[in-house]
């Protein structure tokens, strides 16, 4: 039904003097015309937009008038455009606030997680890995730890959050629109990646620490 609104004609009929009915796809809709413009109610579907507009503008040619067609979705956004930038800079804010201590969090255990394991190290070097192959390995297992982090955080955001209510002040009109909260898997991959971006970053320094340690520090404490 979406689809053939882009593609669907429009049938203009009048009712009486200057009220008209649309018929397309999705549905009638009642239209008044008049001096200060035209007024639409039901807009139908969002991708019947341009037709609708080819069908007002044919109402009337008078260029004082101006026509415009918003869906209910765009109509409510744009009140809320103000109150929503506000929330977004906030919100990336707190994150990436929350996201340098969770940095220095990670590097912090990352670090002791390669002292405590000198002599793992140590065995792997005397093995024949590398610097670069123990240097992946703390990066992969800090990813891992961002990955299961993200995950567990993504879903108590979804448990917490989803489906909450909450109202704001319109700027636009001063009255109160309320709204709920939506925790979608976009967000929770967002949050994710997120995650895996900051444990990858704080494991780079102890990485870089576990592939130049040197064999004999570590195997003196066998």
């Amino acid at each position: 039904m979406r689809t053939a609104g882009a593609s669907t004609p429009i049938k203009t009929t009048k009712l009486y003097d200057n009220v008209y009915l649309l018929q397309g796809a999705g549905g009638n809709m009642a239209v008044q015309t008049g001096p200060q413009g035209k007024v639409l109610i039901d807009s139908s579907f969002s991708t019947a937009v341009p037709k609708i507009r080819e069908a007002l503008d044919a109402l009337s040619k008078d260029p004082r008038v101006r026509v415009g067609v918003q869906t209910e979705r765009t109509f409510y956004a744009d009140q809320q455009k103000l109150m929503s930038t506000i929330i977004n800079t906030v919100g990336w804010a707190l994150a990436i606030m929350m996201g340098v201590a969770a940095l220095f969090a990670a590097l912090n255990t990352l670090y002791n997680a390669v002292a405590t394991r000198v002599r793992e190290i140590a065995t792997l070097r005397a093995m024949g890995f590398n610097g670069w192959a123990v240097m992946i390995s703390v990066l992969v297992e800090a990813m891992i730890l961002g990955a299961v982090g993200g995950l567990i955080g993504g879903l108590l955001a979804f448990l917490t959050f989803n489906g909450m209510h909450s109202s704001t002040m319109n700027w636009a009109s001063f009255s109160q629109m309320t709204f709920a909260f939506t925790v979608t898997p976009q967000l929770m991959i967002t949050g994710i990646i997120y995650g895996l971006i900051l444990t990858f970053v704080a494991g780079i320094l102890p990485g870089i620490r576990a592939a130049r340690l040197p064999i004999t520090a570590g195997l003196r404490e066998l």
